[in-house]
């Protein structure tokens, strides 16, 4: 397949064939500005992000494996249409996942909400919950 090519802040980056679906990109911000040195991309099975200056970090999340998707606003950040978006999943290394100083953090919400429901359908895997305990089982749909 071709790479394409895409504008990326000041530079031409290349893009690989399985980047071609990115559904949404973000950086995360304080008080508007973007100097917290994490990059979030949501493709339609997996968020990625990446955190760092010197010593960078890039982590993978699938998107079946999310539990629950909340959004977190402080006063200033509802000025700002900035938020949080608080990713809960059955990820064994980050289990909750914080998507910092995002723009339209309720949009985000919402597609991340879509693309977790059309991944657990393809992949086959729904959510039991149980009485009592926070956490779901998860099993094969059938």
């Amino acid at each position: 397949m071709r790479e394409k090519q895409v504008g990326h802040e000041g530079g031409i980056k290349s893009q690989s064939p399985c980047e071609l679906d990115l559904l949404w990109e973000d950086v995360g911000r304080v008080a508007g500005l973007p100097i917290l040195f994490t990059w979030y991309r949501l493709y339609p099975n997996r968020l990625v992000y990446n955190t760092g200056l010197l010593f960078k970090r890039e982590e993978e999340l699938l998107l079946y494996r999310v539990r629950d998707v909340t959004v977190w606003q402080a006063p200033l950040e509802r000025l700002l249409s900035l938020g949080t978006v608080e990713l809960r999943s059955t990820d064994s290394s980050d289990p909750v996942l914080e998507l910092r100083g995002i723009r339209e953090p309720y949009r985000v919400r919402d597609m991340i909400r879509d693309c977790v429901e059309r991944e657990r359908a393809r992949v086959g895997v729904r959510q039991q919950e149980f009485l009592g305990g926070e956490l779901g089982h998860w099993s094969p749909a059938g």
